[in-house]
């Protein structure tokens, strides 16, 4: 499928972490409508699904190739244009499955694109289900979940470290409304006060309560505080992830079916052939886009992240305007200007036609081991051409002038 590169900015808008919006090149049209150019595909290619008639009833794959386009420095930057290749799996009911096809065609794709997997280069995949099924079964309210599902969106694995301070003293506690309407009816005819201005006891006791609400979501319990850190914390072996993870739920007494979908995507991983040995549990793993429910992987090499993909159940539901309605939805991207520059980069590969030559002394030549020197194409070539680079023709008359100024030589008669 082909994507459109402009889009309407709304789809983009509610879908997008912070990061990204922020990276998003925003535009208005004639008509001023407000567009973007696309930071990313897999939204363009849902939608596309969905306007072609989709409703997830059978599984569908499509794959793409394309541009991307992100303002560099956090949005304050020039634009950047960057090549991507990858493809969606729409509607797959098995979950472990569709999760290891997605892992595995980002390998072979990055084999075909020449990069060799050795000790420098792994899969690290993370989940965000197993976050989601951890703040549920914290003690903590609708608001204070509400919170930390956004800071982690924002910040990933760092989010313990844009927790506000703890409180000393007693905690913040919530105020019901029928008791803030008491309690702001008793204080104004304490103080002698009337009130003006239009606002009435239950607009003083909404905000009232609003307020008190909003400063108990930013007051985290220590309790909650140290199983966030010790989830942070949590990194294994492919073929350990699962008891990892299944022995912190049992810690917390938490109930999750996050550790029986690792196993079974161990189990399919190694089917297919892919090292577990290079795959690598890490629950920071987690990219600043909204809609990722679930698995979330990436390839990396030397530290530059070569291809990734992850779990988007919610989207297609969002993208109709059905938020409860979940749609199975698995893909992968390939990026495509860092797989080149890390096949380029790669020691245990010859150097290829471009990094072979280098430039020096005006003239191109090839380099054989630490020593840059003339290859012999190059000094017969150099020798049989004349200024202007076209090969001159040897005419009797100039082999006879170039033996003329070999000593002792016997030259025809003219």
């Amino acid at each position: 499928v082909e994507p459109p590169i402009f889009a309407a900015a709304e789809v983009f808008l509610e879908r997008l972490g912070e990061r990204f919006r922020r990276q998003t090149c925003f535009f208005e049209d004639g008509t001023g409508h407000e567009l973007c150019l696309r930071p990313e595909i897999t939204i363009p290619v849902c939608r596309m699904a969905l306007d072609g008639g989709y409703a997830g009833a059978a599984p569908l794959r499509l794959r793409y190739e394309g541009p991307v386009f992100r303002l560099a420095d956090e949005g304050l930057g020039a634009l950047i244009q960057s090549a991507q290749a990858g493809a969606e799996l729409l509607g797959a009911p098995e979950r472990p499955v569709a999760d290891a096809e997605a892992i595995h065609l980002a390998w072979r794709a990055l084999a075909a694109c020449g990069i060799e997997y050795a000790s420098d280069a792994a899969v690290e995949f993370g989940d965000a289900a197993a976050f989601l099924d951890l703040i549920a079964g914290l003690d903590l309210s609708d608001r204070q979940r509400a919170r930390l599902k956004s800071l982690f969106d924002i910040h990933g694995s760092a989010l313990a470290d844009h927790l506000p301070p703890e409180a000393n003293g007693e905690s913040v506690r919530a105020l019901d409304l029928d008791l803030a309407r008491v309690e702001v009816a008793a204080d104004l005819d304490a103080a002698g006060l009337t009130l003006t201005g239009g606002r009435t006891v239950d607009d003083i006791a909404r905000r009232l309560a609003d307020r008190a609400a909003r400063a108990q979501a930013r007051s985290i319990p220590p309790e909650a505080r140290t199983a966030l850190a010790e989830f942070f914390a949590l990194q294994a072996p492919m073929e350990e992830a699962a008891a990892t993870l299944d022995a912190f739920f049992a810690r917390h007494a938490i109930a999750s079916t996050t550790p029986a979908r690792f196993a079974a995507l161990t189990l399919e991983l190694e089917a297919r052939g892919v090292p577990l040995a290079a795959i690598a549990f890490d629950t920071g793993i987690h990219a600043p886009l909204d809609y990722y429910t679930g698995l979330e992987f990436r390839i990396e090499a030397a530290g530059v992240t070569l291809a990734g993909g992850g779990r988007y159940d919610a989207l297609l539901g969002e993208l109709v305007g059905s938020p409860g309605l979940h749609i199975p939805a698995v893909g992968c991207a390939v990026f495509r200007d860092a797989a080149r520059r890390a096949r380029l980069r790669d020691p245990h590969r010859g150097p290829s036609r471009r990094q072979g030559r280098a430039r020096f002394g005006g003239r191109n030549r090839r380099t054989h081991g630490a020593r840059r020197i003339p290859c012999r194409h190059h000094r017969r070539g150099r020798a049989a051409r004349g200024l202007g680079g076209a090969r001159r023709r040897r005419t009797p008359r100039r082999r006879a002038d170039r033996r003329r100024r070999r000593p002792g030589a016997r030259l025809p008669p003219r």
